[in-house]
């Protein structure tokens, strides 16, 4: 998929060779029980919010940002040369790649 805002449906002002290009895990995956440990090692420092004014983050829900929580994994970076029909891709990958193991994580912070 294209990530970028509804990236999962194809568009024609989304082309994937501009784009950057990825996976989105689902909940059966394998590697979600490795995420969800690093995900709650950052959210439990958030503070504890009034439940009125914003509910706290959880496994699978956002206090900031999307409410729900779809971990991504970016395979490509904008400007290579794939095919804008990435069910070619897609097929590829899942014949080839059958276990994805997380060696480090990167937080990048923002001004």
């Amino acid at each position: 998929m294209v990530l970028a805002p509804g990236g999962e449906n194809p568009r024609a002002d989304q082309v994937p060779s501009s784009r950057s290009v990825g996976i989105r895990l689902t909940k059966r995956n394998t590697a979600i029980d490795e995420i969800l440990k690093l995900r709650r090692s950052v959210y439990k420092f958030e503070p504890v919010f009034d439940k009125a004014f914003r509910k706290n983050t959880t496994d699978w829900k956002n206090a900031f940002g999307a409410r729900n929580f779809q971990p991504h994994i970016k395979l490509f970076n904008p400007g290579t040369k794939i095919d804008d029909d990435l069910t070619k891709l897609g097929d590829l990958f899942r014949k080839n790649i059958r276990e994805i193991e997380f060696s480090k994580a990167v937080l990048k912070v923002y001004d």
